[in-house]
């Protein structure tokens, strides 16, 4: 939802999963291992105060975008929202 929203991407997760390979290889954000909040400061910081790691990011974010399916992704998204309402 982050892609669909030309944000970049800060995802927990272990490193060499398909969500990891897919963040590094197009340069869309950072991954982070459970618990390593060195990682999160350091994303964040570098995201808030050197802009131009931002902007980069969201070039990439944007670039990638494209090949998102954000109809697909809505529809889901309001699936389970209507299911967490329903319960």
């Amino acid at each position: 939802r982050y892609i669909a929203c030309g944000l970049p991407v800060l995802a927990i997760a272990r490193k060499g999963s398909e969500l990891a390979d897919i963040i590094t290889k197009n340069h869309i954000g950072v991954v982070c291992d459970y618990g390593d909040i060195k990682c999160l400061r350091k994303f964040l910081l570098n995201t808030l105060i050197h802009k131009e790691t931002l902007i980069r990011y969201r070039l990439n974010v944007l670039r990638y975008r494209e090949l998102v399916d954000r109809e697909i992704g809505a529809k889901l998204m309001f699936k389970v929202i209507n299911k967490v309402l329903n319960n």
